[in-house]
């Protein structure tokens, strides 16, 4: 359909969002996009059944895995009409270059709060804000960078290099410091300075080298190369667009709307624990989600940025409640009930993350693949098979490679015998009890 362009979506079926741009509503997925009244008649549309998201910069519909947007800035401001009729719900707003586009509801509240919405970030025109702070911002690092190369006495060869990335530095350092003033500049420096520690992480997944921290490493890399501590406080920064009940739109003030925020909220929640958040949509998705501590791959295979590879794969719920609410930065936090809720969507919205019993009766979240899973036994017999000695430990299944929290032993201990019943491993008992795993070599 003309106008709109292909948008990623995160593991966990969210839009990926620009720099610098925040969503302002969520509506359920009952919205279809037709192109004219033609159109509509003949129920001829791609774009059928779908969430819309309306952000400072576009309008976004999206039904996982196709995702395409609408940049606010092609929408004509006089012609948002109210077109519903008796029996529909419906918008009708015309672009620059386009003309009409029909948006039809399947809960008629829904569509008034988009057009409310939608009408006030027209007038406001919050995305020509945001690139004119941009292109403010940008002409100030150039400036100090000029100055900085001047005032080093070259601009070219290595000295010119070494000048420009101290400039760097330096502007990435007075970010820092300005925002930490006073709470006046925390608030108002917040948005940037999430933005540039998203760009860190993406940096480091992308690079894939040694890290902050390591020996040797200058940028980007991930915990495992030795940059974890960065990595930490690149959380501590925190979420830059977080689910909130007033973002989210529902059919009643009942139960549906309190359900399409917990599916808003299941979602984030998939793509804060994997990490997607500060990686790009591409290097996100193509992550190994199912990784399995103790295989022959290494937690680099895996959405390394997020909270639950460097925990080893799974987090108990009382971890995955104070990591989150910690990253939306004690503004809106979640309720224990709410994030319940939204854990229990997991499955049912088909996300890569699920919902678990761990040996004691503790409730947690792990991926998908991670345990009793036939990939996940032949993976344990392979790194058996190469492990010193031959064989496999529950510590050594618990350790996570490079670092990190690790898995609880009762979790490893549960896993090896998971892959002992499907014969890919099998036990031997030492004097002191010592339980080891082998490579089952008689397995079929």
């Amino acid at each position: 359909m003309d106008g709109f362009r292909k948008v990623n979506l995160t593991p966990g079926g969210a839009p990926a969002l620009l720099p610098a741009e925040r969503v302002t509503l969520t509506t359920s997925p009952s919205v279809s996009v037709f192109a004219s009244r033609a159109a509509e008649g003949r129920g001829d549309t791609p774009y059928a059944d779908g969430a819309l998201t309306l952000t400072t910069h576009r309008l976004i519909w999206s039904s996982p895995p196709v995702g395409a947007a609408l940049p606010l800035a092609t929408l004509l401001p006089a012609t948002l009409a109210d077109g519903s009729s008796l029996r529909t719900a419906r918008m009708v707003v015309d672009t620059h270059a386009y003309g009409e586009l029909r948006f039809v509801f399947g809960r008629r509240r829904e569509r008034g709060a988009v057009s409310d919405a939608l009408a006030v970030a027209l007038r406001e025109r919050p995305w020509a804000a945001a690139a004119a702070a941009a292109a403010a911002a940008a002409a100030r690092k150039e400036a100090a960078l000029r100055d900085e190369v001047a005032a080093a006495g070259a601009t070219v060869g290595v000295a010119g290099l070494l000048a420009r990335e101290r400039a760097k530095t330096a502007a990435r350092g007075a970010t820092i410091a300005g925002a930490f003033q006073d709470l006046d500049a925390l608030m108002s420096k917040a948005g940037e300075l999430v933005e540039l520690a998203a760009r860190f992480k993406a940096a480091g997944v992308t690079a894939g080298g040694a890290g902050w921290g390591a020996p040797g490493g200058t940028a980007g890399g991930d915990p495992a190369a030795g940059g974890g501590d960065v990595w930490d406080m690149m959380d501590d920064l925190g979420i830059a667009s977080p689910v909130t009940k007033a973002t989210t739109t529902g059919g009643r003030r009942g139960r549906s709307k309190e359900k399409q925020y917990h599916i808003a909220l299941a979602r984030q929640l998939v793509d804060f624990l994997m990490g997607a958040a500060a990686v790009p949509a591409t290097s996100a998705a193509a992550g190994a989600v199912g990784w399995i501590p103790g295989s022959s791959s290494t937690p680099a295979a895996a959405p390394s940025a997020g909270p639950l590879a460097r925990a080893g794969g799974v987090l108990t719920l009382p971890d995955v409640y104070c990591l989150y609410n910690r990253a939306r930065r004690s503004a809106d936090l979640v309720t224990p009930d709410d994030l319940v809720a939204a854990v229990e969507q997991l499955s049912p919205l088909g996300l890569p993350l699920r919902r678990v019993t761990l040996p004691g009766g503790v409730a947690a979240v792990e991926a998908g693949a991670l345990r009793g899973t036939a990939a996940a036994a032949a993976a344990l017999r392979e790194r058996a098979a190469a492990a010193a000695g031959g064989s496999l430990g529950v510590l050594d299944v618990a350790a996570v490679p490079g670092g990190g929290e690790g898995l609880p032993p009762a979790v490893a201990r549960e896993m090896l015998e998971a892959a002992e019943a499907r014969g890919a491993l099998c036990r031997d008992v030492g004097g002191w009890g010592e339980v080891r795993w082998y490579p089952n070599r008689r397995g079929k």
